[in-house]
């Protein structure tokens, strides 16, 4: 089932988020509404809009300075199209700022549904293609995880919103035993797979689960210091070990900050830590 595109629509003005929420949620697209740019970053933060309608004029910044925003921190996609809107009608330089600041338009209110439903359609089609394309290569095809790839890029966006917003976070790296040589290749590949089977169901909806090696595993745990951390790691040890293929050869690694802006540390040293402790363990 083809999922639900999601656009979010950035306005001070209720009466501008209605009018687009009542041509986008007829035809299917899911609305999420900010209505300034700090909130807009926030809301934007892990939820990959497909699309965002931003209003020219915010009460704490432009649509431009929002857009330039969103792409330099990476909480959109740049494949996401950026709409900026304004009940004035467009200048060409006022068109010539906003393409220079990143967005795709600038559009004016009020606009005509038939043709902005055709010109989203295919503009959120690119962006769903595209993040098939990405996730194909960031997914590790043996265990459904997420590859090394795909974990470094989503270390660094759990980690920039820890740090923005001050929270605590937590790295777990689990590392298998090196097998036994006679250990067939199938033999390998179905005590990975169940590893990865008991991570997804001793931990949270929220955490993000990778493979990081051949033998090596990872949980990114958002929001959890190193008591809840270390509560983590020994719910998923409990359940590796009602596993004959998993028993005993389980090691770990955790590393957790209470504050990772304060803290001071690349988000991808945590998962660095981690591993060389679960290697050294």
């Amino acid at each position: 089932m083809a999922r639900v595109p999601l656009v979010l629509i950035v306005s001070e003005h209720e009466w501008a988020s209605r009018s687009l929420d009542s041509v986008l949620a007829p035809k299917g697209y899911a609305v999420l509404r900010a209505y300034n740019g700090a909130q807009a970053m926030e809301r934007a933060s892990g939820s990959n809009p497909d699309a965002v309608f931003i209003g020219q004029q915010l009460p704490d910044m432009t649509g431009n300075d929002l857009c330039r925003k969103l792409l330099i921190e990476g909480q959109v996609s740049k494949a996401a199209p950026l709409l900026v809107f304004g009940t004035d009608p467009a200048t060409r330089e006022d068109r010539i700022s906003t393409l220079q600041s990143g967005g795709w338009d600038l559009l004016s209110l009020p606009l005509d549904p038939e043709e902005l439903l055709l010109r989203l359609e295919r503009y959120v089609a690119g962006k769903v293609e595209g993040d098939r394309v990405v996730e194909g290569g960031l997914v590790d095809p043996s265990t459904g995880l997420y590859s090394y790839e795909g974990i470094v890029r989503r270390v660094r966006e759990i980690g920039s919103a820890a740090s923005r917003f001050h929270r605590p976070m937590a790295c777990i790296v689990f590392a298998r035993e090196d097998e036994s040589p006679a250990q067939s290749e199938a033999d390998r590949d179905c005590a990975s797979q169940s590893l990865a089977s008991m991570m997804r169901a001793a931990t949270r909806a929220y955490d993000v689960l990778g493979r990081i090696g051949p033998l090596e595993f990872v949980v990114l745990a958002p929001d959890t210091n190193e008591e809840g951390a270390g509560i983590l790691a020994n719910r998923i040890r409990a359940a590796a070990g009602s596993d004959p293929s998993l028993r005993p050869s389980i090691r770990t690694g955790v590393y957790a900050v209470d504050d990772l802006h304060e803290a001071n540390l690349d988000p991808t040293e945590m998962l660095i830590r981690a591993t060389m402790a679960a290697r050294c363990n």
